[in-house]
């Protein structure tokens, strides 16, 4: 069949796509990582670096395993690497943001916490004075409240003594 168009082999060209080697996955996911910026120390981004790398070149013995077993293909092309990098990086970033507010919201919360409290020890020291101030009042109160008695028994007494003597004019 392929006699009947020539043309067709003879402009084609085969790529040959050949596994990348662990230092040229390490080069690129260094660089990417490198590039993106990580709330981490470089001890856990080179050890990221490693573990990308070791993941894609595992990924590539699970394959060959795969074939022998089930005689199937899976492919896994530098393109399928550099994908994995970049869905990490994206998925690292939403996360990222996520945390971040929830952490936002945390510390709004405690601020508000810490607010309350102040809050409460200023309105303690205010209720202090102000039961200072009510128990001078209250004895003031008390004081007068008992002129108020002995007068009224005085005045109760004058009115009895002009009872009486209204009683004895009348009489």
């Amino acid at each position: 069949r392929a006699r009947k168009f020539p043309a067709l082999i003879s402009s084609c060209a085969i790529n040959w796509f050949f596994p990348w080697p662990e230092k040229a996955l390490l080069s690129v996911s260094e660089r990417t990582l490198n590039s993106f910026e990580m709330e981490t120390d470089e001890k856990t981004k080179t050890g990221l670096r490693d573990l990308m790398a070791a993941m894609h070149t595992m990924m590539l013995d699970c394959s060959e395993e795969y074939l022998q077993r089930y005689r199937r293909e899976v492919y896994s092309t530098p393109k399928s690497y550099l994908s994995f990098i970049a869905s990490y990086t994206r998925v690292y970033s939403e996360k990222y943001a996520a945390v971040n507010e929830v952490a936002t919201k945390i510390n709004n919360g405690l601020k508000k916490l810490y607010q309350a409290g102040e809050d409460v020890r200023q309105m303690r020291v205010e209720l202090q004075e102000k039961e200072v101030q009510l128990a001078v009042k209250r004895k003031e109160t008390e004081a007068l409240v008992k002129e108020i008695e002995a007068r009224t028994a005085d005045a109760e007494a004058k009115r009895k003594e002009v009872q009486k003597v209204k009683d004895k004019v009348d009489a």
